[in-house]
């Protein structure tokens, strides 16, 4: 079912009665991830995902999906939270391939839906590291770290911060809005 936005007065405060529906999940989608000639990719791990193709801005919106093993997915979703919704997948870190371009699909109520999604090879990287407060770059990243990229439509594209604090980012061309992620013993 839909998520829940739940404010919480402060930090001894107490929320309850905040339970969720279940929903019944009647639409199967099945496809394969394949290359530009369309040949299945039988290497390519990830997670096949749909969403809904309008969000109202500042609403939340939920994925459902499952993983592609094999280059195959299938999984379940309910047909009675939104008629339209984009197919698309989310590569593993520092995978060397992007989704073209998100698939539209109709989600009809208990029907199986087959339609495939097409990734090809990189074609650009974004990479930097990590500088201190004068602009002089860290010498060492002794801690787990990550840096994403993230495109309008919610593309994810990630990577893992190297020991010498760079980083570097596989993707397709495009805009992309950055951002990272440190474990808390960073500081």
């Amino acid at each position: 079912g839909p998520g829940i936005e739940v404010y919480v007065s402060s930090e001894t405060a107490t929320m309850e009665n905040n339970n969720f529906a279940l929903t019944y999940a009647d639409v199967t989608i099945t496809g394969f991830i394949v290359d530009e000639n369309g040949e299945t990719f039988s290497e390519f791990p990830g997670w096949a995902f749909v969403r809904p193709t309008t969000v109202a801005a500042g609403a939340g919106y939920r994925e459902y999906g499952g993983p592609v093993n094999r280059g195959a997915f299938s999984f379940r979703m309910p047909s009675s939270l939104f008629s339209q919704g984009e197919l698309g997948v989310h590569a593993p870190q520092n995978s060397q391939y992007s989704a073209v371009s998100g698939v539209t699909i109709t989600i009809v109520a208990d029907a199986t839906i087959n339609t495939n999604i097409t990734v090809k090879k990189n074609d650009a990287a974004i990479y930097g590291r990590f500088i201190d407060s004068s602009g002089l770059p860290l010498g060492k990243c002794d801690f787990r770290g990550e840096v994403f990229a993230n495109t309008p439509s919610g593309e994810w594209h990630g990577a893992q911060v190297n020991p010498d604090c760079s980083w570097e980012i596989s993707l397709l061309a495009g805009t992309y809005q950055l951002g990272y992620h440190m474990e808390e013993s960073a500081g």
